[in-house]
């Protein structure tokens, strides 16, 4: 997945700039209404003349109804 939006700081200065952002998972079923999620992002910005990138890793359980 893949997604495009606006990265704004404020503060002493401020700026407003494009960000972008992609990533996945895998959902993993246990039973019918219970699993657990892998998923994995990476975050860019260019923000005051500053490139900056951040990945970002996250699971838990997930409840379907």
């Amino acid at each position: 997945m893949f997604w495009w939006g606006l990265a704004a700081i404020s503060g002493a200065s401020s700026d407003v700039s494009l960000g972008s952002a992609f990533g996945g998972g895998l959902d993993i079923k246990f039973a019918p209404v219970i699993g657990w999620r892998f998923q994995g992002d990476y975050i860019h910005t260019h923000l005051s003349g500053t490139s900056e990138g951040h990945g970002r890793l996250s699971t838990g359980i997930v409840f379907r109804f």
